[in-house]
């Protein structure tokens, strides 16, 4: 048995475990298991994925979560990034008893809400409707520098990290990993219509960016119908970076800031100046000193918590 707590690390897309290999050790050396799964569909061995919406994908790290659980006293946190964001987000919201912490980085928990309340924002996400098409985004991603493309407008300060790149472009070069990595968006995207329709049309008219914008006037972004997202029963900690090129950091901020009723075990958000979508890689030194006093402090919580518990069970054992 780990006498040690314990991190999950979740990637996203374009990428793999790989992008955290510098921050996996800077882990261990600070005394964490570090445990980083490829996500469904990546691995070099995968055929066909199947089912790729989040509740399956946060079921595949539960299975990871009943192999370091029974450690019992020794907490376990997650740190994802992009789709793994997501995937902690579902995770802490299903099962947070098995949680000491999560942290998020890039992809804030209500961005599917605020899509519509920055319309710049729309046109940065061109490609959630973009890799609905069928097989072009494929083709796109495999032979014409897709993968680099994204890095590049994604991240633009992580030029010199030519082997990340290298391990995402060897990742890609499996057919049905490339099409599991677009399927994430299709499963998921696609489903929830609410999303993909208004996506539409606002991106066809320009005169319908106005309606939906006094929509939001009208409604208010706290109405029931834009609650789209679960409340997280676990500390949180957000990371954005200033030159994310995907999720504008202004966007992370108001997203998670907006509604704190959803982070009832608290949350904080930082941002990383000059940092892009990759800040793990591009700024690791920063994203640590975020990421270490979060996990101690969601450790000694969950600590306390488990000690509470058993000295409860304790005494109704008495009577």
């Amino acid at each position: 048995q780990v006498r040690c707590p314990q991190v999950i690390l979740l990637h996203g897309f374009p990428d793999t475990p790989h992008t955290w290999k510098e921050m996996a050790q800077a882990l261990s050396a600070q005394g964490y298991r570090v445990v980083a799964p490829f996500l469904r569909g990546y691995e070099a061995s995968s055929s066909m994925a199947g089912d790729l919406t989040i509740p399956s994908l946060a079921d595949d790290v539960a299975a990871v979560l009943a192999q370091l659980v029974p450690v019992g006293d020794y907490p376990v946190h997650i740190v994802g990034h992009d789709w793994g964001a997501v995937i902690a987000a579902e995770c802490a919201a299903r099962f947070p008893q098995h949680l000491a912490s999560i942290s998020i980085l890039s992809v804030p928990h209500t961005l599917m809400v605020w899509l519509f309340s920055r319309p710049y924002q729309l046109v940065r996400s061109w490609y959630f409707l973009f890799f609905q098409l069928p097989w072009l985004p494929e083709w796109w991603l495999a032979r014409h520098g897709g993968v680099a493309f994204l890095f590049q407008s994604w991240s633009p300060g992580l030029s010199q990290k030519e082997d990340v790149l290298a391990a995402a472009r060897v990742c890609f070069s499996n057919p049905s990993v490339l099409a599991a990595a677009v399927g994430f968006y299709r499963q998921n995207i696609f489903l929830n219509r609410y999303l993909v329709g208004r996506l539409l049309l606002v991106l066809l008219s320009p005169v319908l960016i106005a309606a939906v914008l006094l929509v939001c006037v009208v409604r208010g972004r706290r109405a029931a119908g834009w609650r789209l997202a679960p409340r997280l029963q676990v500390p949180v900690l957000g990371l954005a970076g200033t030159e994310d090129g995907c999720i504008g950091s202004e966007v992370f901020d108001a997203a998670m800031s907006a509604n704190p009723e959803l982070f009832p075990k608290g949350f904080q958000v930082h941002k990383l100046e000059g940092a892009g979508h990759w800040m793990h890689l591009e700024k690791p030194k920063e994203v640590l000193e975020r990421l270490l006093p979060h996990l101690k402090l969601g450790s000694a919580a969950k600590r306390s918590e488990q000690a509470l518990a058993r000295a409860s069970a304790g005494q109704r054992s008495r009577f």
